[in-house]
């Protein structure tokens, strides 16, 4: 799948969270839905934490083997570290 061009500037241009709130939400929807963060599209509305703690530690899990395959540095921050960083 490839992105169109205003999905690929999104991607360049991360906005900063503050405040502990989400800055892709735009009056409580996710304004970039489509290309959305890995743990954004784990994280499930219902909150049933055993199933998020499964889903979260398999898509971590892969995301080490990738990065392990292709000789890439594995480093996990949450997002909101990740935002305020970039």
């Amino acid at each position: 799948m490839s992105l169109s061009k205003d999905e690929t500037t999104k991607q360049s241009s991360l906005l900063i969270m503050q405040n502990g709130v989400c800055p892709y939400n735009k009056n409580g929807k996710c304004s970039v839905y489509d290309i959305r963060f890995a743990g954004c599209r784990i994280f499930v509305c219902q909150r049933d934490s055993d199933f998020q703690s499964e889903l979260s530690e398999t898509a971590i899990s892969k995301f080490k083997n990738l990065c392990t395959e292709f000789g890439l540095d594995y480093c996990y921050m949450d997002l909101k570290t990740a935002l305020k960083s970039l």
